[in-house]
């Protein structure tokens, strides 16, 4: 019960700070971290780098990494991850596309997407798109 009460206190602190931090990211930089997402969902299907997005906005790598997980409560590689992985779905739920040339599309192996896609989604990229076209018969 203590531990439980602890762990519940110490999230309730970290949510604290987070509120904190974000209170004090000048509007500049919520701006140019806006401008990374961007970026970045406008290159998913590129293999972009920290440095790539940081140049492009204008942030030291450290300060883009910092303040967008202050901002936004996830790391920049997180986000990357969830952009992804949702237009992976988009595309095995709405294309005939091949997963290989999905895969392709994105800069990764079958194997590799397959991996990833599977470790952030629990299923399989086939899975997923046999599901999917269950339900919408």
């Amino acid at each position: 019960v203590c531990v439980n009460m602890l762990g519940e206190e110490l999230e309730h602190a970290n949510n604290e700070l987070q509120a904190q931090m974000r209170t004090h990211i000048s509007a500049g930089t919520i701006d140019k971290i806006q401008s990374a997402i961007v970026y970045l969902q406008q290159h998913l299907h590129k293999s972009t780098t920290l440095e790539d997005i940081s140049y492009e906005v204008g942030l030291s790598i450290t300060k883009l990494k910092n303040d967008f997980k202050a901002q936004h409560g996830i790391t920049l590689h997180t986000f990357y991850i969830n952009e992804l992985v949702g237009r992976v779905k988009d595309l095995l739920a709405n294309t005939n596309m091949t997963i290989d040339n999905i895969a392709h599309k994105f800069g990764y192996t079958r194997t590799g997407l397959t991996k990833l896609f599977k470790a952030t989604v629990g299923i399989s990229p086939t899975t997923f798109r046999t599901e999917h076209q269950k339900k919408a018969r």
